[in-house]
């Protein structure tokens, strides 16, 4: 189960090559920063877990409290804008 402050690496998909780090979740889906871009995401969790089984998704670190800080803020910051980008979605 995927933890607040835990990064991310998408290696496959309309994602690749971005890092997600998680900035909250609830009871069916999390919430990312997607970096470079600095952008929100959503996935479900289902389609996360089948990510990370099938090598889609590897958990790189648990990020320090200091960096998570910055990204969390970023994460606030966007949530009280208006999205611009679609929710992402881990496939193959």
């Amino acid at each position: 189960m995927p933890k607040v402050r835990e990064l991310y690496a998408i290696h496959h998909g309309d994602f690749v090559g971005e890092m997600w780090a998680v900035c909250g979740k609830d009871e069916t889906n999390l919430k990312f920063l997607s970096l470079p871009d600095m952008v929100n995401r959503d996935c479900s969790l289902e389609k996360f877990e089948y990510g990370i089984e099938n090598g889609i998704v590897e958990k790189v670190k648990r990020l320090p409290r200091y960096i998570f800080w910055t990204i969390n803020k970023q994460f606030k910051k966007n949530e009280k804008e208006p999205a611009v980008v679609g929710s992402g979605e881990v496939s193959g």
